[in-house]
């Protein structure tokens, strides 16, 4: 019983080490509460690709968990960059543009559906190109 449970957590921190080498992992963030009138969070699936970008640079911004056909407001910081909707499965893909002013550093991505209140929260690092 222990050599397995042994083999089950050696298992599981090889699966860890490889989500975090292949930039799966994601990384819990402590946030302020939701806008007046939000109700309630999905299950945080909201992911950028690529993780980090330069300035004046495009960016995906992909999420689920909202309802269908749902209009969706995706905030970089405290900014809206842009606007969309969600398919059948409450699923939507966004292209969105890094502003060429952006201040190097972590910044808070947000989508919240405009009719659930539902949201969804990640980071994004705005950096410059080594």
């Amino acid at each position: 019983m222990r050599v397995q449970a042994r083999r089950w957590t050696r298992l599981t921190r090889m699966l860890c080490a490889a989500a975090v080498a292949a930039g799966v992992a994601v990384t819990p963030v402590a946030v302020a509460p939701p806008p007046l009138g939000a109700a309630a969070r999905t299950e945080d699936c909201l992911y950028v690709r690529p993780f980090f970008g330069a300035p004046t640079e495009q960016v995906t911004v992909f999420g689920c968990g909202f309802w269908p056909n749902e209009s969706i407001e995706i905030l970089l910081a405290t900014s809206i960059r842009a606007r969309s909707f969600t398919n059948g499965k409450g699923e939507f893909a966004q292209t969105v543009s890094i502003p060429g002013d952006e201040p190097l550093g972590a910044r808070t991505v947000t989508a919240t559906g405009l009719s659930s209140r539902k949201f969804a929260r990640t980071t994004f690092q705005v950096a410059n190109h080594f």
